[in-house]
């Protein structure tokens, strides 16, 4: 109870949190809103699901490591996933500000057409709250349970505030900005909780794929209506560029490759054991 007890009061937090920008959107604005943010958030909630699998494996390495006393490895394993999270992350947000209207269109019909500068947003949100995840979640995985606590009690906070300021003013768009501002306003408390339990976190590993993505997004978003081929270039130069400044790596891709071939043969082992 003692160690679980802030945990309880965490997910708490966070389904508050989570929920309590519809429910003002609603008493602010109306039915038509929330229902164009929450097919903004679809999308994001659906990829948000993928992290548990992501959590699994993640969480129990990070407890093995601390069991052995070897903070270092923790370090390592821990920038390691926040740098690869944020590449893919941005690397999806960046896909969402190219490809929002066809992705909004295809999905759900052009009555929901307004939905797409929220649903971008949304995707740029989505990738701080992997961080701040994996940050949370290895704080639970070196027994340090009442930081992610107090952590959300300020994040939403700062959300709840940002949405009485910016949901008037902004629309939902300001619901969705006030989101991003909450998490990225905390995140340097969760490092610094790391900190203090010897666990170097570090900003640059994600930093770095944050910088190349604004980069990439305002000359996007300035720029006139572009055609797809143009798209997928700019897609594959955010790529080039995270390899230039290192974000991802060569062992990285060999990993990612390794991988796939994994998964292939045990694919075809269970087609056999069918046949």
């Amino acid at each position: 109870l003692k160690f679980g007890f802030p945990l309880y009061i965490n997910y708490l937090l966070t389904f508050v949190f989570q929920r309590a920008d519809t429910l003002l959107i609603g008493a602010m604005l109306g039915s038509a809103e929330i229902a164009l943010y929450e097919i903004a958030r679809k999308i994001p909630e659906s990829i948000d699901m993928l992290y548990t699998a992501f959590r699994q494996v993640y969480f129990p390495f990070i407890s093995k490591l601390t069991s052995g006393g070897n903070r270092d490895k923790i370090k390592d394993l821990l920038n390691l996933s926040t740098r690869l999270l944020a590449f893919c992350g941005f690397l999806s947000a960046l896909g969402s500000i190219l490809f929002g209207k066809e992705i909004i269109v295809f999905l759900f019909t052009d009555k929901y057409m307004a939905s797409i500068p929220v649903f971008s947003i949304m995707m740029v949100g989505l990738t701080f709250n992997f961080i701040d995840y994996t940050l949370g979640y290895t704080l639970v995985a070196i027994g340090d349970t009442n930081k992610p606590a107090i952590i959300n009690t300020v994040h939403t906070s700062i959300s709840f505030l940002g949405y009485v300021l910016f949901i008037p003013r902004f629309g939902f768009i300001g619901a969705a900005l006030s989101s991003i501002a909450g998490t990225s306003l905390v995140n340097p408390i969760n490092v610094f909780f790391l900190r203090k339990n010897k666990i170097q976190a570090q900003f640059s590993p994600y930093l770095m794929p944050l910088l190349i993505f604004i980069g990439f997004a305002i000359p996007v978003i300035l720029l006139p209506p572009l055609n797809f081929f143009i798209k997928v270039l700019i897609l594959v130069l955010f790529i080039v560029a995270s390899y230039i400044m290192d974000v991802i790596r060569m062992s990285d891709l060999l990993v990612l490759v390794q991988e796939i071939k994994s998964m292939g043969e045990i694919g075809r082992a269970s087609c056999r054991e069918r046949v």
